[in-house]
């Protein structure tokens, strides 16, 4: 409801998300640890995804 209102870096993220970021993460292989706020986690999700397209992978 107030979602409208809330800047991105503090919206709501489901388990499924956070998995997904996660599994991008990882297959990514991140330099050094870090605090992954809502925007790049979904940033991550869309690059996996489009990654995964290119390779004929699916979820």
């Amino acid at each position: 409801m107030f979602s409208v209102f809330t800047p991105s870096r503090f919206r709501s993220i489901t388990a499924e998300q956070i998995a997904m970021a996660m599994i991008a993460a990882t297959k990514a292989k991140p330099t050094t640890s870090a605090i992954y706020h809502y925007r790049e986690m979904i940033d991550a999700i869309a690059r996996r995804t489009t990654h995964d397209a290119e390779k004929g992978r699916t979820s």
